[in-house]
């Protein structure tokens, strides 16, 4: 990310919906700045929330109805790692939860899709870079960082053989068993009692954490998962 902090508030102004607002959850004043400059004046966000540890931010859920999205440091996980926000995820199952890193780490990143997390930004990878992937998340797709794909080919490879059970987070079971069952994202919803937009998350991470292109191919590997 730039170190000049007016460049993530110059241009781009878009609307801002009435009441939405973020959470932004960051040990370190600048980064909190930053983002909370890229939510409101790029992705017109009416109210961004600053937090510096998981223990406020889960406290600020009870507080904050009009929640949309969370963007969570990985230095302020307790435990450390993704799988921390797990809870949190459960608990406002109708927000868009992200992980921020200064670094982009192959274990990181996996645990964050398995965790069904929305995304993992990088935060050196640049204003337009980080604006992307949070326009991205807001619209119901997984990030990952590109320099993941690069600096690893073999994560997406069709070859590489499926993960286990313990792979997948207890809800994204859940959504699984459904997906072999045939059901529709508006079925799935309504047995789990999910909006139809957090299942369409938990879908898209299912195909990331099982290397598929699609929901056909996601049954068929999700039949050999649950049969294990």
């Amino acid at each position: 990310m730039s170190s000049d902090g007016s460049a993530f508030a110059a241009g781009n102004e878009v609307s801002r919906p009435v009441g939405l607002s973020a959470l932004v959850v960051d040990g370190d004043e600048f980064f909190r700045v930053a983002f909370a400059a890229v939510l409101e004046k790029r992705l017109g966000f009416a109210r961004v929330i600053e937090a510096t540890g998981i223990e406020e931010a889960r406290a600020l859920l009870v507080d904050e109805p009009d929640l949309r999205l969370v963007l969570v440091d990985l230095a302020c996980t307790v435990p450390p790692g993704p799988a921390a926000l797990v809870a949190l995820r459960d608990a406002r199952p109708d927000l868009v939860v992200a992980v921020m890193a200064n670094t982009v780490e192959r274990d990181q990143v996996l645990a964050t899709l398995a965790a069904g997390l929305h995304g993992y930004v990088c935060k050196a990878e640049g204003l337009q870079a980080v604006t992307a992937a949070l326009r991205a998340m807001l619209a119901g797709s997984i990030h990952v960082p590109a320099s993941m794909a690069k600096r690893d080919p073999h994560i997406g490879d069709p070859e590489t053989p499926a993960p286990t059970r313990g792979a997948l987070t207890h809800r994204q079971l859940d959504v699984l068993r459904l997906l072999v069952e045939g059901r529709s994202n508006k079925d799935i919803a309504r047995i789990l009692g999910l909006g139809e937009g957090t299942v369409k998350t938990h879908v898209a991470a299912l195909l990331r954490v099982l290397k598929v292109q699609n929901r056909s191919a996601a049954a068929v590997t999700g039949q050999k998962i649950l049969a294990a």
